[in-house]
Order: C-alpha cells, then sequence, then structure tokens
C-alpha cells in the first residue's frame, strides 16, 4: 500500500499496523482474512435491498463451465484443475 493511502488511513497507527499484521497472519494461516464488523449492518441491508430489486434484470446461468474462463484454451492437461468443469448457477 502507498505511504499517502496509508497515512489517509491511519494504518500508520499502532493499531493500523496490528490490524496488518493480524490480516497478513490469517492469509498466511489459511488464506482467508475476515473483518467482522467492516460493513456496517445498515449498510449490508442497504446492499441486500438493491441486489433483490434488480434481481428481475439479472442474467439466469445454469451450465458446465471452468473456473478459470480466461485460461480455457491454454495448453493444459485434460486432468489439470484449469481444464475443469463444474455446473455453474447464476441467478
Amino acid at each position: 500500500m502507498q505511504k499517502a493511502t496509508a497515512h489517509l488511513l491511519g494504518l500508520e497507527r499502532p493499531a493500523g499496523e496490528d490490524l496488518i499484521a493480524r490480516c497478513r497472519q490469517a492469509l498466511a494461516d489459511s488464506a482467508i482474512c475476515t473483518l467482522p464488523g467492516f460493513v456496517r449492518e445498515s449498510a449490508a441491508e442497504a446492499m441486500a435491498a438493491e441486489a433483490e430489486a434488480a434481481r428481475a434484470f439479472g442474467h439466469y446461468l445454469d451450465e458446465p463451465r471452468i473456473s478459470y474462463e480466461f485460461c480455457e484454451h491454454g495448453d493444459w492437461s485434460e486432468d489439470h484443475p484449469r481444464k475443469r468443469r463444474h455446473q455453474n448457477r447464476y441467478r
């Protein structure tokens, strides 16, 4: 992260440095970093309502696909994970 951005977010303070250290450790330990309370409940509810209102305009997809669409035509062996297909359902 650039110094200017870190300064604006207050990440150079001890609490910010601790947050960064905990996130890095969590990523190293389990490849995921959770930030409880990062999104306020009222904001999450507003986002859910907005998504629900737009649902009718969405695209429905129910077909097999690979997880790495941009690599589908690469020179991968047939048993490589980039070629593995799984049922994909979007609503």
